[in-house]
């Protein structure tokens, strides 16, 4: 009977000793990186270090889980692909919202795959988007729905998706019209 007693009490004070405590909005998180990113924006990433950090503060549409590799919805609700393959429609998920609170909308969808195939922008990932050296082709349906129009059938598919994280219009629009997109977000001193 005693060691039953200490039996229970030892299997008690384990499954507390072992419960997290409850989450503490705020606070900080360290992260190990190989290196340090040369940027902060997510167009001109092409160096690992970048892409980490970036993996960490920005969000694609469909995303590569690394463990399963399979794809999986991010930003987006849904993500159908046509019979033939040449056609992918993409709802976003609703009360989508940067850091500085604007919604997330098909315009910035939009915008960032028009920034990404600008050869004027020199973006690392362009080539990507170019199927059969033609460029995709990434359409407004609604507030929350894009169309992807492929110039032919693609392989990977919904894959294509996957790290082209999606960039806030609102702030950088002006920047990308004006031609300065590339010191956008770069980092160093002035």
């Amino acid at each position: 009977m005693q060691s039953s007693l200490v039996a229970v009490t030892l299997l008690g004070s384990a499954l507390v000793a072992g419960t997290p405590p409850p989450p503490n909005p705020g606070g900080a998180i360290t992260i190990a990186l190989t290196g340090e990113p040369k940027t902060l924006n997510p167009v001109l990433a092409a160096d690992q270090a970048t892409k980490d950090s970036l993996s960490l503060l920005s969000a694609d549409l469909v995303h590569i889980n690394r463990r399963t590799l399979q794809t999986e919805l991010a930003l987006a609700r849904s993500c159908v692909k046509s019979p033939d393959g040449r056609h992918f429609t993409i709802a976003l998920r609703e009360g989508l919202r940067f850091s500085d609170g604007a919604p997330l909308t098909a315009d910035d969808v939009v915008f960032t795959f028009g920034v990404h195939l600008d050869p004027r922008v020199n973006s690392p990932q362009r080539d990507l988007l170019l199927i059969d050296g033609r460029p995709i082709i990434v359409t407004r349906l609604s507030a929350l729905g894009v169309r992807v129009d492929l110039p032919a059938p693609y392989g990977p598919g919904d894959r294509l998706f996957d790290s082209f994280w999606i960039l806030p219009k609102h702030k950088l629009e002006r920047a990308y019209a004006e031609g300065r997109f590339a010191q956008t977000w770069a980092l160093g001193s002035a």
